[in-house]
């Protein structure tokens, strides 16, 4: 099997594993964390549905959830504002990984309208390892900000 199909196949493995594993919390009375919350879910469907097209070679299927992914609802701007003035100079790095999973997404759906499988699976191992990145980094602490 070749490194990138080997990749691949482990994220895909991790990501359904975390995802069967995964409990969703009972909603909270902060409106701001609920917003980003049912965002990040919606991120978390869309990101499936894509594996399942990727395993099905569904390519429309590739293509719609990553274009959902790249348009995704924004947080309403109290949320944003409170994250940028706590962030502070971490605000740039925050935004250049939420740049990557944006642009793999984007390249996510060239990909699939070409139906160019081998480009596919380079731009998921991208989005997945922007998503991964940014949550070891960020989601403790967003969770803290919107607390």
């Amino acid at each position: 099997m070749l490194p990138l199909k080997k990749t691949t196949l482990l994220l895909l493995t991790s990501l359904l594993t975390l995802s069967s594993t995964q409990a969703i919390s009972a909603p909270t009375n902060n409106e701001d964390q609920d917003t980003l919350k049912i965002i990040m879910q919606g991120l978390l469907k869309n990101t499936h549905k894509i594996t399942q097209g990727i395993v099905l070679h569904d390519f429309e299927l590739i293509e719609k959830s990553a274009k959902n992914i790249a348009e995704h609802p924004k947080p309403s701007m109290i949320t944003r504002m409170k994250l940028v003035k706590a962030m502070g100079s971490d605000m740039g790095k925050f935004k250049t990984k939420d740049d990557v999973v944006h642009h793999s997404s984007v390249n996510l759906i060239k990909a699939a309208q070409q139906k160019d499988m081998h480009a596919i699976q380079q731009e998921y191992q991208i989005m997945i390892n922007g998503c991964v990145a940014c949550h070891g980094e960020f989601k403790e602490r967003v969770a803290k900000i919107l607390k």
